[in-house]
């Protein structure tokens, strides 16, 4: 009659495939992040047009939030992938 694993050896073995769905995930999350489209640097802050140092995208963290919920709700509506 096979042995049937004590509760501990299955808890670790628990464990042991939710690290590696963490670590799945993790891999696939940023992957999928190094393939976004990087915005290009164009002087002007792209949600405001305000002026911003060479390089830099938003003018502040304010607006960064508010280009990247905007992203994100036009995603969720299928308009933007």
């Amino acid at each position: 009659m096979p042995r049937k694993p004590k509760r501990k050896e299955r808890a670790v073995d628990d464990i042991d495939r939710a690290q590696e769905n963490e670590q799945r995930d993790r891999a696939l999350a940023l992957a999928n992040a190094r393939r976004a489209p990087a915005l290009p640097a164009t002087g002007g802050c792209h949600w405001c047009d305000a002026s911003v140092p060479e390089g830099a995208h938003f003018c502040d963290v304010s607006c960064r939030e508010d280009h990247e919920r905007e992203l994100a709700a036009r995603r969720r509506a299928g308009l933007h992938k």
